[in-house]
């Protein structure tokens, strides 16, 4: 009888050394169970077992169940928000692993305010484009997407010097006149700067950019423009004639950037 005992407690010293001790046999199970994205009744069954297989009281696998619970739905969570978004697949996922684990609510306000804002990047990036009123006269099915104050500026150079390069050899001809041997070329030294255009209202429509202001009006076809920047608080725009047009907004707004690259894709499409 002792010849049995001894023999299984060597056993599970060499379960142990290869799978880890029973609490962490135990996690391994409840992570493999959930991996599915749902923990049904048949994984609870499957789990009890494991419980009296292991030998745990009922308090300590429901102390590991709670913490392995927490653990895996966090790094769900983690997961769909890696791109800052969250879609409605994603979200639903999301739900029914919280509903199934039963372990009730697993969010913080800061979590939840992270969860809303997934959302809405989502919905920005992939729902239908917002439409809103604008007194601008736009053409035929033209639709105003967003509206934003901003200050417009105009990339240009300015010439800050001028050096000369090439002159290698200065031969006398005659007094006062010299034969230069070697080229003569001009280094034209510039930097370049932003040229405030004025202050103003900016608008994404279906078709065009459009910029107002008391000092200056400028209106961009979304065809024409052949690559944008995003920044936090404004994008800068190429357009195939022109110089380089960067508009920053008054109060950050990343809704305003992804809407203008929308409508640009939609309108080359």
């Amino acid at each position: 009888m002792n010849g049995d005992t001894d023999d299984r407690l060597e056993i599970e010293k060499q379960n142990e050394t290869v799978f880890g001790d029973q609490a962490s046999r135990y996690r391994s199970a409840i992570t493999a169970l959930m991996c599915d994205g749902v923990f049904c009744a048949e994984d609870a069954a499957v789990l009890e077992g494991m419980r009296d297989y292991l030998g745990l009281s009922r308090s300590e696998a429901e102390n590991l169940f709670r913490e392995e619970g927490r653990a895996y739905i966090r790094r769900r969570l983690l997961m769909f928000l890696e791109d800052g978004s969250l879609s409605p697949t994603e979200d639903a996922a999301l739900d029914e692993l919280v509903r199934s684990v039963g372990l009730g609510p697993q969010w913080d306000q800061e979590t939840e305010w992270a969860l809303v804002g997934a959302r809405h990047t989502w919905a920005m990036a992939h729902g239908p484009l917002p439409s809103v009123q604008t007194n601008l006269g736009l053409l035929g099915n033209e639709v105003a997407h967003i509206v934003a104050d901003c200050e417009a500026f105009e990339d240009r150079d300015r010439t800050v010097g001028v050096s000369y390069a090439g002159l290698t050899l200065s031969i006398p001809i005659v007094s006062g006149l010299r034969f230069r041997v070697g080229q003569f070329g001009v280094n034209r030294q510039t930097l370049r700067y932003s040229h405030r255009l004025g202050t103003g209202d900016l608008t994404v429509t279906s078709e065009r950019l459009i910029f107002r202001s008391p000092e200056r009006a400028i209106t961009a076809k979304l065809t024409s423009i052949i690559d944008i920047i995003a920044y936090n608080d404004g994008v800068t725009v190429q357009r195939t004639q022109g110089k380089p047009l960067t508009f920053v907004l008054d109060r950050a707004d990343e809704d305003f950037s992804l809407i203008l690259w929308r409508a640009w894709q939609t309108a080359r499409a």
